[in-house]
């Protein structure tokens, strides 16, 4: 199949140490780390082991390759998120769980495994990944929209970053509890200008 991509793609290229992280993508141990039974017309397995394979690929070069080979829209959305992670992860070492959760966010579970498989010999991004899977991921503020509404803020792309500024606070450690919530929103909206007797 290597050889098939080849000649469909001239610019793809093999890494011999793509062979372990390849055989482990591949592996029963894929499902476990998600919930769909399939990527259409290929198992989890295959869908992995394609991941795996074009992590280290160009994006103008992998988006030609993904098109010649039609794989559908939502298997070039994962495809081509795995290899942007694939080329951004080696800067996040020590970065922030809010940082890691924005790049991480775009991967499913299947992407997640594949991209583990392929940092495999990082333990600071095995962990980072683990985090996210397991904790980081639902970390939500406890304010809701309904509670912009009734502060008098006008529905619109502002809840979306107040809420998104919200969660990477609870995410870095800004925020533990629901007073520390409301302060930091309050300080938010005085600081973007937002005047309303809520927040005066």
């Amino acid at each position: 199949e290597i050889g098939l991509m080849s000649a469909i793609q001239p610019q793809f290229q093999w890494f011999d140490d793509l062979a372990v992280p390849l055989q482990e993508a591949c592996s029963e141990e894929a499902a476990s780390w998600s919930e769909k039974r399939d990527y259409g017309n290929l198992s989890l397995q295959e869908m992995a082991g394609y991941l795996v394979l074009f992590s280290q690929m160009p994006k103008p070069e992998l988006k030609q390759l993904l098109n010649k080979l039609r794989f559908s829209a939502r298997q070039q959305r994962l495809c081509l998120a795995l290899n942007s992670s694939c080329h951004k992860i080696y800067a996040l070492e020590g970065a922030s769980p809010s940082v890691w959760v924005k790049m991480l966010g775009a991967l499913d579970g299947v992407g997640l495994y594949s991209l583990s498989c392929l940092m495999r010999k990082y333990p600071w991004a095995q962990a980072a990944i683990s985090m996210y899977r397991k904790r980081w991921r639902f970390v939500q503020p406890i304010v809701r929209g309904e509670n912009f509404r009734a502060m008098g803020i006008p529905a619109g792309p502002i809840y979306t970053v107040l809420l998104n500024s919200l969660r990477d606070a609870w995410l870095d450690g800004e925020i533990a509890n629901e007073d520390q919530e409301q302060v930091f929103l309050m300080r938010h909206l005085r600081e973007d200008g937002w005047k309303n007797e809520s927040t005066s």
